[in-house]
């Protein structure tokens, strides 16, 4: 490079020197500029040098620094192909072995149930089932329940779900409406009537419509589960009523009614209409040496409530039934209790007492005819006792053990019904071709 640089100024030189001075001039020009292109190219040798050999430094370096982070990576990935390797065979045996158990087992298994194959003998095939014929149903030594595809000696069952429901819900509906009658009905009698009225009503009219249809229609048993409710709602009206009759109206009427104390004997019957209960002065007694008892089917015993002093009108008399001889010695409840001083009125209009009545009346006009005593036209009958509240209380008893009877009672009754009116059915429709004797069930 100098010497290029040198050939160049050599071509600058004037191809006449003037002068001797011009030429020394020039000479040490020349020789400035030479020395100083030859410092710079010893400079720039110096800093190419330094600057390659410094490249090399770093160069040898990062050399030294990826060659063992290379063969640690190497070494990584060596130790997990090896890893997975062994991972992949233990894998491998275990399958393998897995299997061959597996194998062995169903081999076994097969081998046994062939064995046991073998060492049975065939089964003999079941015997067919008896056909079911009308001869046979008319048969008067078979037994009802025998009678029909239903019979067990041919194989069938009973329509469990069926019968059932000619049983219990004829029964659940009695319960609720005697129930509904027998406790309901002193406050709610015309609206119980009219429901039972309108079930019923609309009961048989849907029977009567539908025995107009098919002879298979009026077999089913929903039909005759719908006459089976019609006759528990008449049933359980009928009892509810005679319940509330015979014990329930007398317990309501005792609730509604006025009690009154310390009455005195010698008062009308007209200052007490609304008396439920009535307890009489300490001095008042019911003198039993005046009982008299009526006999008309059964002996009706009455006896005056007096005093001492009182005069001879009497208005307030002791009745019972069967309780006293024909004149005298009547032990009727508490009327030989000193401690008993209380009358539970005996209301016209309670059953059983109002079909008594008269022969109530009549027995005290025999004894006062007998012993010279007056009768007014309002006369007030009692049953006397210690307690009204015990005797009223028994009311409610009688009755609550009234209607648990009759309900164990039409149970039983509904069971029995229940199973007659299913036999029949199945027979009918076993008559009808609508009864499947070989899966015992309805077409």
């Amino acid at each position: 490079m100098a010497l290029r640089r040198s050939e160049r100024l050599e071509e600058l030189e004037p191809e006449a020197a003037p002068a001797q001075a011009s030429t020394s001039m020039w000479q040490s020009i020349k020789n400035g500029a030479s020395s100083a292109f030859q410092s710079m190219s010893q400079g720039t040798s110096a800093a190419a040098g330094a600057a390659s050999s410094r490249g090399g430094a770093a160069a040898e370096r990062v050399k030294q620094g990826v060659a063992p982070a290379a063969k640690a990576a190497q070494r990584g990935a060596q130790r997990a192909a090896g890893a997975a390797q062994r991972g992949a065979q233990r894998t491998a045996g275990a399958v393998r072995s897995g299997a061959g158990h597996a194998a062995d087992t169903v081999q076994g298994a097969l081998g046994r149930k062939h064995q046991e194959e073998e060492d049975l003998e065939p089964m003999p095939p079941p015997p067919p089932e008896p056909e079911w014929s009308d001869e046979e149903d008319a048969d008067e030594n078979t037994p009802l329940w025998q009678r029909g595809p239903l019979g067990p000696h041919r194989g069938g069952k009973l329509l469990q779900p069926k019968l059932l429901a000619l049983a219990i819900l004829p029964f659940i509906v009695f319960v609720l409406v005697s129930c509904s009658f027998l406790f309901l009905s002193h406050h709610l009698r015309y609206y119980i009537w009219a429901l039972a009225v309108c079930a019923v009503v609309l009961a048989l009219a849907y029977v009567v419509s539908a025995s107009y249809g098919s002879k298979r229609a009026r077999s089913k048993p929903g039909m005759s589960l719908i006459v089976l409710c019609c006759v528990a709602t008449i049933s359980g009206a009928m009892v509810g009523t005679r319940g509330y009759d015979m014990y329930m109206h007398a317990f309501n009427e005792y609730s509604d009614r006025q009690v009154y104390h310390s009455v005195p004997t010698a008062k009308t019957s007209d200052a007490f209409k609304d008396a439920g209960v009535l307890t009489f002065i300490d001095e008042a007694q019911v003198q039993l040496t005046m009982a008299v008892g009526y006999r008309a089917s059964h002996l009706f015993c009455v006896a005056p409530v007096m005093t001492p002093e009182m005069s001879p009108n009497v208005t307030f008399w002791v009745v019972g039934e069967d309780c006293c001889d024909k004149r005298a010695n009547m032990r009727c409840d508490d009327v030989q209790s000193e401690n008993a001083h209380t009358g539970v009125v005996m209301f016209p209009n309670l059953d059983p007492f109002k079909w008594d009545l008269h022969r109530y009346r009549a027995a005290a006009e025999m004894a006062a005819a007998q012993h010279g005593l007056h009768i007014p036209e309002n006369v007030m009958f009692m049953r006397w006792v210690e307690d009204p509240n015990v005797y009223i209380s028994s009311l409610l008893d009688k009755a609550v053990f009234y209607w648990g009877m009759w309900c164990i009672g039409y149970f039983m009754v509904s069971l029995m019904v229940a199973f007659v009116v299913h036999r029949i059915i199945g027979i009918r429709l076993a008559k009808d071709g609508s009864y499947d004797q070989k899966t015992n069930t309805q077409v």
